[in-house]
């Protein structure tokens, strides 16, 4: 075990490592430090050179714009379609001065506490009924594959219409699921859930004169998902509240990695606000 010291100490190696690397083999997930190749910076849009890495030639770098590179121009490489959550998680800087179009807000964490929370007020009455029912949910998520990498990107329709409110695949059939586990009716539930695993895998077991389970249970998705979003944006804004407030209490050496977070912070909110004006049509 480590203590506290070393374990901080072991934590500045950690992100100095993590922040500088480069993966050179995708399938054993293996890592190197190359030096004066990590002080190339990140372009998604328009890197004028790309990298590749073999066990003969190492690391090379070429020239990847149909232009020359002239004499103190600048060399740019893609760390690649990334978010600036994790531009900064992994790499110590965000994307800024324009839209980083990969930009997301991740779900998981509120879906499965608003999950939890629905399944304990629903078996409220029976806690060891309520722990088996939860813990089966999560399994058939994740044995269908929509469990993890549940995010929302801007949403830019046009706010003329509902209609236009397009919820994520993974996210609506996940509520669907958590929907379908909400019944006291067992018979209901085992059909309803041959029904959703029928539709996941492309196939229509439903009658033809009745309406799919996502159409049946529309109204419901919609507003669970806007409690997920409601309840994000209150845990964004109260941490870019207080990040606003002790911002003096930190030295001048954090500022780069406080307008990183707040940036984040912002971004995430503006996401989460592109689907509100939906929220207000829906309820009415």
């Amino acid at each position: 075990k480590f203590e506290y010291s070393e374990f901080d100490t072991f934590k500045q190696f950690w992100f100095a490592v993590n922040t500088r690397c480069i993966s050179i083999n995708s399938d054993t997930n293996k890592i190197c430090l190359a030096p004066l190749f990590d002080c190339l910076n990140h372009d998604i849009s328009s890197p004028n050179t790309k990298f590749e890495f073999n066990s003969k030639s190492g690391l090379t770098v070429y020239n990847h714009s149909k232009k020359s590179i002239l004499k103190n121009e600048q060399v740019f490489i893609s760390y690649g379609a990334h978010d600036n959550y994790f531009l900064l998680l992994e790499y110590g800087f965000i994307v800024s001065g324009k839209i980083n179009k990969f930009n997301v807000v991740y779900l998981d964490e509120e879906f499965n506490e608003t999950c939890l929370l629905k399944f304990k007020n629903f078996f409220k009455f029976n806690e060891k009924l309520c722990l088996t029912k939860f813990k089966q949910f999560l399994e058939i998520l994740n044995l269908s594959g929509l469990k993890g990498d549940m995010v929302i990107h801007h949403n830019n329709g046009d706010s003329n219409t509902v209609k236009n409110l397009e919820i994520p695949f993974r996210t609506e059939n996940s509520i669907l699921l958590l929907l379908i586990f909400l019944n006291d009716d067992e018979k209901e539930f085992h059909s309803n859930l041959n029904l959703w695993k029928a539709a996941l895998k492309g196939i229509s077991l439903k009658p033809k004169n009745l309406i799919s389970l996502n159409e049946r249970f529309k109204r419901e998705i919609q507003i669970i998902f806007f409690e997920i979003l409601k309840n994000l944006k209150n845990e964004y804004n109260l941490n870019l509240a207080n990040l606003r407030n002790n911002i003096q209490n930190f030295s001048d050496n954090d500022k780069y990695s406080l307008f990183c977070v707040e940036t984040v912070l912002v971004q995430s909110l503006d996401i989460i606000d592109s689907f509100f004006f939906f929220e207000k049509k829906i309820m009415i």
